[in-house]
């Protein structure tokens, strides 16, 4: 008599391995590469560009892993296996439980009140609880239904391989990410009387472009103090429009502006300095230059989207910019700061800074906080410039902005009564043939449209702005 003895149920016959075939592996081996590839082009066709070298990131590792030792390879497979079981298991969890615990007390609530019972269980009269028996087709349904494939569990992984596959994890992670360009954010620093900048001092390298902060928080690098008699100095002021934190330093227009200007000169030597800074507003510029002056300026240009009149001087508490005074040390950590504030975002709403009930006391004040500074400047020697931009369905000449312009009509009569003249831009791209590389975002300036700005400042300044045009003419241009 053969017995079945616990030796003989644990054996690993039971689950016997077979060694799959060449075509087999030739054809794993190119799924494996075919799923992560297409999934990472989707990602980057919906801009989601992190995670799609995240994705590249995992899957390199994971390949050069399993060719380097095959043993690891397999502890990874497992690995893999208990964490999709495990996030399988919460997720069911997450949207169950809210069915089970809720939707079932209602549902039994309601037969005790309607007095159903389908089980019989008040069916005190009965003999017994059990049911007839279900058909033969039901019972054959669920009997097929036993036979499924289960994964093989084996021995499970150790809490040491376990623990070693989630450290390969996320410093494939980390690394992903900082070749993206997290890790060394740019800093900003928080001000009692500005509100905020840029640090000074810094120089941040993304992929494909360095911003690089001056000692005064501006977008640019050092300059001497005092001005040299042979230079003709413009201070821009703006927001991120002007910052232009997604192109390099050489890229944005007033790097540009400046650049074009002197290739025209044959007297003395043009220097533009940006001071735009993510966010800002104009009560931002005023305490900006009520704190660090006019440097010397010649000319002022404050520069910007026209509905930048409607922020208040807010701090950095309901913007997702890293402080310097905790910047993150990992690039996980800023990553998961970003992914806080854009739940904290999506939560608390947008400020409603431009479509609240305090629209017009805003619209006043940032009217005349850009007053004020004109008068600063003025007062400091600097002939002073206002320029705004519409949306840019206006600038593109897709359609007019009719919000934008009665805005702006509103702004230029206080402008007038303070004695300054202001200008808003129109179609100024509209023969431009690629409209969709001016703006990377329909409201920041991509590459092309800082270049084609820098030109239109460049004609524009010319005929409004007597002073700079008599220097112009003086320097040979």
């Amino acid at each position: 008599m053969h017995s079945l003895g616990p030796e003989k149920l644990l054996s690993g016959a039971w689950h016997a391995r077979t060694t799959p075939s060449r075509r087999i592996l030739f054809s794993r081996t190119w799924l494996e590469i075919l799923i992560p590839a297409v999934a990472a082009g989707i990602l980057f066709a919906l801009g989601a560009e992190i995670m799609a070298w995240v994705v590249i990131g995992i899957t390199t590792t994971f390949f050069g892993i399993r060719l380097i030792r095959p043993d690891w390879g397999r502890k990874m497979e497992h690995g893999i296996g208990i964490f999709a079981e495990k996030v399988a298991a919460l997720i069911s969890w997450i949207l169950l439980a809210p069915f089970f615990f809720v939707g079932l007390t209602l549902a039994k609530i309601g037969q005790r009140l309607s007095h159903r019972d389908p089980l019989l269980l008040r069916q005190t009269d009965l003999p017994s609880f059990w049911l007839p028996c279900d058909s033969e087709d039901r019972r054959r349904s669920f009997v097929r239904a036993m036979f499924c494939t289960e994964r093989n569990r084996g021995g499970g992984l150790s809490l040491a391989s376990l623990a070693f596959f989630l450290l390969i994890l996320l410093a494939t992670a980390e690394v992903g990410l900082r070749i993206y360009g997290f890790g060394d954010p740019l800093l900003y620093q928080q001000d009692p009387d500005i509100g905020f900048y840029f640090r000074p001092n810094q120089d941040v390298r993304y992929p494909g472009r360095t911003i690089q902060i001056n000692r005064y928080g501006m977008r640019g690098p050092d300059f001497p103090e005092p001005k040299p008699a042979d230079e003709y100095r413009i201070l821009m002021l703006g927001d991120s429009t002007l910052a232009g934190t997604r192109v390099g330093n050489h890229e944005i227009y007033s790097s540009l502006f400046e650049a074009q200007l002197n290739r025209n000169s044959t007297g003395k030597k043009f220097r533009v300095l940006n001071a735009g800074v993510n966010a800002w507003g104009p009560l931002h510029m005023l305490a900006y230059v009520q704190k660090f002056g006019s440097f010397d300026s010649d000319l002022a240009m404050i520069l910007g989207p026209v509905q930048d009149v409607f922020r208040p001087k807010y701090g950095l508490g309901r913007l997702s910019f890293s402080p310097s005074s905790g910047p993150p040390r990992l690039a996980l950590e800023q990553l998961l700061f970003e992914l806080v504030w854009r739940y904290r975002e999506a939560t608390l709403g947008r400020p409603d800074w431009n479509y609240g009930p305090n629209t017009d006391k805003q619209t006043l004040e940032g009217t005349e906080g850009y007053v004020q500074m004109g008068k600063v400047l003025q007062q400091a020697g600097a002939e002073v410039y206002y320029e705004f931009l519409p949306g840019s369905p206006a600038t593109l000449g897709k359609q007019d902005d009719p919000g934008s312009q009665e805005l702006f009509d509103q702004m230029a009569s206080r402008f007038r009564e303070a004695g300054f003249e202001a200008y808003l831009t129109g179609p100024i791209f509209a023969q431009e043939k690629n409209k969709e590389d001016i703006y990377y975002d329909g409201f920041h300036f991509g590459r092309l449209g800082h270049r084609l700005y820098a030109d239109h400042l460049y004609r524009q300044l010319q005929e409004r702005v007597p002073v700079l045009r008599d220097n112009l003419r003086k320097f040979g241009l």
